[in-house]
C-alpha cells in the first residue's frame, strides 16, 4: 500500500513536470539571454552618481537601442495593462510637459511587457517623452516600485526627491 502511494506521487509529480515544461508564458532560453543582454547595465549605475547629471541605468527603447538614463529625472512607471494608467494619461502627459520645461529629463518606464504591447501603447498616446523597456523588472526591482503608476523624482545628486503614485504637482 505504502509502496504504491509512493508510486503515484512520483507519477503526479513527472506529470506536473512535463506540463508545466510546456505551458510557460515565459520566453525560450535563447529569448531570454538576448532580452537579458539588452538590460545588461538596468539596475546598475552608469557612471558615479552624487554629481549633477549623473548616469543612473541603461534600458533599451522601443526599438532595441540603449538609453542612458540621467539627471535629474523624471521616471514614469507603468504598464500598458494599468487603466488607472491610461485613465490618468492626460494629467501624466502635462505633468511630464512641465517637468521637461524646468530642465527634467521624463522617462516612461514599462515594466515586465513585450515591446508589442508597448509599441501599440505608445501609437495610442503618443508620449512626449521616450518609453523603455524593464522587460526583466530590473530597474522597478531596484527602486522597490510597489504598484503601476509609480513616479520618482531623482535630482541632480542623485537623491530620490519624490516617490509615489500621485502625479507630481510640483512641475
Amino acid at each position: 500500500m505504502r509502496t504504491r502511494s509512493v508510486t503515484v506521487v512520483l507519477a503526479a509529480f513527472g506529470l506536473f513536470a512535463v506540463l508545466s515544461s510546456g505551458c510557460s508564458d515565459s520566453p525560450p532560453p535563447a529569448a531570454r539571454k538576448q532580452a537579458f543582454q539588452r538590460e545588461a547595465d538596468a539596475g546598475r549605475p552608469a557612471s558615479n552618481p552624487g554629481a549633477g547629471n549623473a548616469s543612473l541605468f541603461r534600458l533599451p527603447a522601443i526599438d532595441g537601442k540603449p538609453v542612458t538614463v540621467r539627471t535629474p529625472a523624471a521616471l514614469y512607471f507603468f504598464t500598458t495593462w494599468c487603466q488607472y494608467c491610461r485613465q490618468a494619461y492626460p494629467d501624466i502627459q502635462a505633468a511630464a510637459d512641465r517637468a521637461k520645461a524646468k530642465g527634467w529629463r521624463v522617462y516612461g518606464i514599462d515594466v515586465g511587457e513585450r515591446p508589442e504591447a508597448v509599441a501599440n501603447y505608445i501609437q495610442q498616446y503618443r508620449p512626449h517623452y521616450p518609453v523603455l523597456l524593464d522587460q526583466n523588472s530590473l530597474v522597478a526591482n531596484q527602486y522597490n516600485v510597489p504598484g503601476y503608476p509609480t513616479f520618482i523624482l531623482i535630482d541632480r545628486n542623485a537623491n530620490i526627491v519624490y516617490n509615489s503614485h500621485a502625479v507630481p504637482g510640483d512641475f
